[in-house]
């Protein structure tokens, strides 16, 4: 299993005034190792509740079932949470222009304005994702946005998902 590496624009690294500098190749190197180890401990958990059929009759119930089944997060949503939780790790809030900045550091390629705001307020219906509504010195007003803890949980099994899937297409070209 692999985790996606960060991805560079036209193969240097670019840096303007006011943009998230990008992280050292190095600690860049230690932040996908990391990331592998634990993912790879959390698959190594769930393993044996995926693999076993104990409970596939319920399962099977709430898949088939419209009323049940929730539509799982899209890519945009998976990283509008990132850019949440890197914000938050930084200990700084997370407003519009941080989701560009670093859906571009990160994928090479920032996110379309529209997807930002559409994915935002999916976030907010389905309360993955808080908006706090700010007021500065000069009684100009803002919205930065915070991540609940039932958006850590469906980032997490969003990401593990993924993992898993992409695996399982690996398995099929091999």
């Amino acid at each position: 299993m692999s985790v996606t590496s960060f991805k560079r624009r036209g193969g240097a690294e670019e840096h303007d005034a006011g943009s998230v500098s990008r992280p050292p190749t190095k600690e860049r190197h230690e932040l996908e190792e990391k990331a592998e180890r634990s993912l790879s401990a959390m698959l190594a958990l769930l393993a044996p509740a995926i693999t076993t059929n104990v409970h596939d009759e319920a399962m099977i119930e709430l898949g088939a079932s419209a009323e049940m089944f929730v539509e799982p997060l899209g890519k945009h949503e998976v990283q509008v949470l990132a850019c949440a939780l890197y914000m938050e790790r930084q200990d700084l809030p997370l407003g519009y222009a941080d989701i560009l900045k670093l859906t571009d550091r990160f994928t090479g390629k920032a996110m379309n304005i529209t997807m930002v705001y559409r994915s935002i307020e999916r976030l907010i219906d389905r309360g993955l994702l808080c908006q706090n509504e700010v007021v500065d010195k000069g009684g100009n007003r803002s919205r930065t946005y915070t991540i609940h803890g039932a958006g850590r949980e469906a980032f997490r099994l969003a990401v593990m998902n993924s993992q898993l899937l992409a695996e399982a297409n690996s398995h099929v070209a091999a």
